[in-house]
């Protein structure tokens, strides 16, 4: 699969993959077990028989409550205040929901999985306190942490600065990222899921009028496709474990 977001590689990080989800150490986290088979119950009254629509993500939707105190109010700044925000595509697609979990977990290892079988995928790389960041020769560097985890979401924070394309200086970034997914077993007992992912990043002023003037009015739709390929970064690399399941820990290890 050689999709790839047609867009300059420092935006491509701040809209795209700086969501990757903050995790344990490696010693710390096994490749993730082969699940039992699934098997309809007796009575036919299977919950979630049905996709379960997911809803727009809004501002309103960030569980501020639910974060640490001292990440609460950097995240309510750039999400009540973004310079640019945008609501990533919902897809559906059949994998398991405990690999998917565990790819959001490991961004770095699912990045060298897509390596692994010839895709084009940024170099993630783990870095102290649970942090995972990206650089390039241009002189941009991301980190970004996992904020809130729960059953069906999570949320990441992100700082750092991109070249947004070559003709503009490095610039200062700060992002959130939301992503919600459901799981259901369809009628023919089949394991599916549904993801979206929304964005809020946030920059100087002056830096946001040099991004337009370069880019033009096109950067929320293009913004919007990076969503997608953020979304198919897992989603992808899930189905097909989900099809090639004897490859999981050879892929994964």
């Amino acid at each position: 699969m050689r999709r790839s977001c047609r867009f300059p590689p420092g935006l491509v990080l701040l809209i795209g993959l700086l969501g990757a989800e903050a995790a344990e150490s490696r010693a710390q986290a096994p490749v993730p077990v082969m699940p039992q088979p699934y098997v309809p119950r007796a009575d036919g009254h299977d919950l979630h028989l049905e996709p379960v629509r997911l809803k727009p993500g809004r501002v309103e939707r960030v569980p501020f409550d639910a974060l640490a105190p001292e990440m609460r109010e950097r995240v309510r700044s750039v999400a009540e205040h973004p310079t640019l925000s945008a609501c990533g595509p919902q897809e559906e697609f059949i994998g398991r929901p405990e690999v998917y979990r565990w790819l959001l977990d490991h961004p770095d290892r699912t990045a060298q999985a897509w390596r692994q079988l010839g895709a084009p995928a940024l170099d993630i790389t783990e870095r102290n306190e649970g942090r995972f960041g990206w650089t390039d020769a241009q002189g941009s560097d991301v980190v970004w942490e996992t904020v809130h985890r729960a059953d069906g979401a999570r949320v990441w924070y992100a700082e750092g600065k991109v070249r947004p394309h070559l003709l503009l200086p490095v610039v200062p970034v700060k992002a959130v990222v939301v992503t919600q997914y459901r799981e259901y077993v369809d009628r023919h007992g089949a394991k599916r899921m549904q993801h979206q992912t929304d964005l809020f990043a946030q920059t100087d002023s002056k830096a946001a009028q040099l991004i337009m003037k370069v880019m033009g009015p096109s950067v929320p739709r293009l913004t919007e496709q990076c969503l997608g390929q953020f979304g198919l970064f897992f989603s992808g690399m899930s189905n097909y474990l989900y099809r090639h399941p004897e490859r999981t820990e050879a892929l994964l290890r």
